[in-house]
């Protein structure tokens, strides 16, 4: 910042016309001193991408800025490592990558919109952790290009050029009150980055308790069909009241438990499944099963092998009257 002295009964005719003599303006100025503009990241942001990845999610940056600010705050908040700068053509790169080094790119808009017209992007597109000079279309392109690998895809954003990324994305969260949340399905009361944290904690929270709820209720189908197949052998059957604290009180009750599952405090590497008929849902109820008819031999064994156990004769019931035999609710039918 410098002090340029000038007449004081100057028109704004002659103002304009001096300014644009840059060597009249440049001569006998006086300097005041520098402004340096930093455009930092808030400080939790740090912690909240360490969180993302404890929890194997990969992170990206799309911004707008130029390459060189995108690789200093990503080293900074620790999503690329700290190595040196290096420079390689498209070949040279692709060679690396198709080697399996371990290879962080930047990229520019000019050199995404290339690599995507020519059809190179896909075989580079997960070893870009930075996009820069992203324009809002290209940022819409590069969600869609994540989306299309199968991985779900988030994106956070607090502008109006981040508006058709935020729409796109499977799930996108709007960190301001502007017109990102009008299109994002969520937005963070905090406008911070911590909100995603939050969001994937809660959402594999919902996964995991979903999965749960359908699993009790296949495991307790399963249950009743084995009592039934106990009740047939032994040609009993079991009380109203048995029902009633079978339904009434323990499938609510559980149900009920269920409902109150809360979030894990940190992400885990670990997640939850998301596939209803995929080997770590079929093992669960399968071994659960397992388990419950074990536990229902046994204490079927236990209670015949006691003397005082007088086992049921339907000899001795007349067939003629057979729903005495039935449910009570069958019964009153007739």
């Amino acid at each position: 910042m410098q002090q340029l002295n000038t007449p004081y009964d100057w028109t704004h005719e002659q103002v304009v016309k001096f300014a644009d003599n840059r060597e009249a303006v440049d001569e006998s100025l006086s300097l005041l001193g520098l402004i340096l503009f930093r455009n930092e990241l808030k400080d939790h942001t740090a912690d909240a991408i360490a969180k993302l990845k404890a929890g194997d999610i990969r992170t990206v940056m799309i911004t707008g800025d130029n390459a060189m600010c995108g690789c200093y705050i990503a080293r900074q908040r620790g999503m690329a490592s700290s190595s040196s700068r290096e420079e390689y053509d498209l070949p040279a790169v692709k060679h690396l990558v198709e080697q399996g080094e371990d290879v962080e790119l930047a990229v520019t808009g000019v050199a995404f919109d290339y690599l995507v017209a020519m059809g190179e992007i896909k075989g580079l597109l997960l070893n870009i952790r930075i996009f820069s000079r992203m324009t809002p279309d290209g940022k819409v392109e590069c969600v869609k290009l994540h989306m299309e690998t199968g991985a779900v895809t988030g994106m956070g954003g607090d502008g109006s050029n981040d508006c058709g990324a935020l729409h796109f994305a499977h799930a996108g969260v709007a960190l301001s009150d502007a017109e990102a949340s009008v299109v994002s399905p969520f937005t963070s009361k905090s406008k911070t980055i911590q909100s995603v944290v939050d969001l994937c904690r809660e959402g594999r929270c919902s996964v995991a308790t979903s999965f749960a709820s359908v699993k009790f209720v296949i495991v307790y189908g399963l249950i009743g069909s084995v009592m039934r197949a106990f009740q047939s052998y032994h040609t009993v059957i079991v009380s109203q009241w048995c029902w009633i604290l079978s339904d009434g009180v323990s499938m609510l009750g559980c149900a009920y438990v269920m409902k109150l599952s809360k979030p894990l405090k940190e992400l885990k590497a670990v997640r939850p499944t998301s596939s209803l008929i995929g080997p770590t849902t079929l093992v669960s109820m399968l071994g659960q099963q397992i388990v419950n008819v074990i536990f229902l031999c046994c204490s079927v064994h236990l209670l015949t092998s006691e003397v005082w156990y007088c086992p049921f004769s339907p000899v001795s019931i007349d067939v003629t009257k057979w729903w005495l035999m039935a449910d009570i609710h069958l019964s009153m039918l007739f």
